[in-house]
């Protein structure tokens, strides 16, 4: 049986409840964990590159509790200095759950395990709002395709606009990395990151793009962009560039995407942006 068969059976069985069983479904290829018909928990992950550097790689516990989602993620690759790398902080499952309700909150704690190896077994908190589960206006099947067609239509514009720009930029003829004074060729501008939530018509996409080619410490731009079903235009939320080297990378991340609000991880922290 497979975690997408599992699933659905819990959905037949009434154990989940649908909104829950169609968010665990883009999480059907990963480990996750059902503690009640409207709390769960899944594992993703996240990798940051660039042009100086190796690959720095997360892993990401995502808490669902009666509509609302919570993520938190840990560094266990460094992307500069091996000798920082910490797997303990990796996800192999989850263990129990605890659940704590505080006024106008709810605190529920997730155990964390890692494989025996790296030690690394914890208990993390996630603070959820003590209301009732949120709920949002769904689109029709047919406003859905046309939202999620009207999205990477827009996707292609932003992009056609970037690459547009990338060919303009000087061509070295010699690429000399790391040498003082020295310059590279402009990396080619890509979509970091998507998040298309085509059953309430939001959507956010993260684009990258170098805009500057010193070989010693490139610098980049990060844009976030939001599409809606009304607007169907994406529209720049956030924006942030940063020297890789002087002033670390500029790196923003998708953390939770609903109509009401977006939430990133940036290098100043997490930033919670609404939305019209």
């Amino acid at each position: 049986m497979t975690k997408q068969d599992e699933l659905n059976e819990m959905l037949e069985k009434k154990k989940i409840k649908s909104e829950l069983h169609e968010w665990l479904s883009q999480y059907s290829g990963k480990e996750w964990k059902v503690y009640a018909p409207d709390i769960a928990v899944a594992k993703s992950e996240r990798s940051e590159w660039g042009g100086s550097g190796g690959i720095g790689y997360w892993d990401q516990a995502n808490v669902y509790y009666k509509g609302q989602v919570e993520k938190k993620e840990w560094n266990w690759r460094d992307r500069y200095d091996p000798r920082k790398d910490d797997y303990s902080k990796r996800i192999r499952e989850f263990g129990e759950m605890k659940k704590e309700i505080q006024d106008d909150k709810v605190l529920i704690s997730i155990q964390i395990l890692n494989d025996d190896l790296y030690q690394g077994h914890r208990w993390t908190e996630f603070e959820f709002e003590n209301i009732e589960q949120k709920s949002f206006k769904k689109l029709s099947e047919d406003e859905q395709e046309q939202f999620n067609n009207s999205v990477y239509t827009e996707i292609d514009r932003i992009m056609a606009d970037l690459n547009r720009l990338w060919g303009l930029k000087p061509k070295m003829m010699v690429s000399v990395p790391g040498c003082y004074g020295g310059y590279t060729n402009y990396d080619s501008p890509k979509v970091k990151q998507q998040d298309i939530q085509k059953t309430f018509g939001v959507a956010a996409f993260v684009t990258v793009e170098q805009i500057d080619h010193d070989g010693r410490d490139p610098q980049y731009r990060y844009e976030v962009f939001i599409v809606n079903h009304k607007d169907q235009k994406a529209v720049r939320v956030y924006e942030d560039h940063s020297y890789e080297n002087r002033e670390g990378s500029a790196l923003v991340a998708i953390v939770t995407l609903n109509p009401e609000e977006i939430v990133l991880n940036t290098r100043k922290g997490k930033k919670i942006i609404k939305i019209n």
